[in-house]
């Protein structure tokens, strides 16, 4: 998903004269690259108003300094005058479906949905303790489908508890210790695919609303500095 920011200046540029009209292309390069900076620092603004807690990473806030949205700005040769703001690659495996929608097919078989029994982190996504304990066996936690239950089983992460070597106080006296009862919860299960609504987050929209409101602002200052640049030569 990208966007290439243009724009049409002859209505601007009509009344100029023959010394104005030579320093046009210097003044709509530096302000297609300067919105188009804009627009990127919008998109990552407005991307908690639309979608559901968003990490600091997802708006372009890490540590790192990692951007979501990149910016290609126009050629110093002016032979270009387009601008392209574009999503950062990993931000754009994710993102993507949030802007145009769609069906996301998942890996591994299938997408992985959590249940009420998972406890999620402050963003609403699964911890990544959960994924660490899979990947080196972690006890009570298991993906897959599992045997010997009544229903028909289900695949995902599914997490023990009870069962062999774990006991239980009775409260009558005299009775003695009772193994507790092996118990089974489904905490994430595995969906065929993820199925996204068009327009989540409008990323074109505010893009062109952003262009619309601050384009002409933007090329007349910038025309008036390159302007006192020529004259000064």
């Amino acid at each position: 998903m990208e966007l290439s920011v243009r724009n049409d200046i002859k209505d601007l540029t009509k009344s100029l004269n023959w010394i104005e009209r030579k320093v046009i292309p210097t003044a709509t390069r530096n302000t297609i690259n300067d919105l188009s900076f804009k627009v990127s620092r919008t998109l990552s603004e407005e991307l908690p108003r639309h979608l559901d807690r968003p990490t600091k990473f997802t708006v372009g806030q890490s540590k790192k300094g990692s951007k979501t949205f990149l910016v290609e700005p126009a050629p110093r040769d002016k032979s270009n005058l387009t601008s392209t703001i574009h999503l950062a690659p990993r931000q754009r495996k994710y993102l993507t479906w949030q802007i145009v929608g769609g069906e996301r097919a998942g890996k591994d078989g299938g997408v992985l949905v959590p249940t009420k029994n998972m406890k999620l982190n402050k963003f609403g996504n699964m911890p990544k303790t959960t994924y660490s304990k899979l990947k080196v066996g972690g006890k009570g936690l298991f993906i897959g489908e599992p045997k010997n239950l009544k229903r028909p089983g289900v695949s995902g992460i599914w997490k023990v508890t009870g069962g062999a070597g774990k006991k239980k106080k009775r409260r009558k006296r005299g009775s003695g210790p009772a193994k507790e009862k092996r118990k089974i919860k489904l905490l994430a299960y595995l969906a065929p695919q993820a199925t996204y609504d068009k327009g989540n987050f409008p990323m074109r929209r505010i893009a062109e609303a952003t262009i619309q409101k601050n384009f002409s602002k933007m090329f007349d200052e910038s025309l008036k500095i390159n302007l006192d640049k020529a004259k000064r030569k």
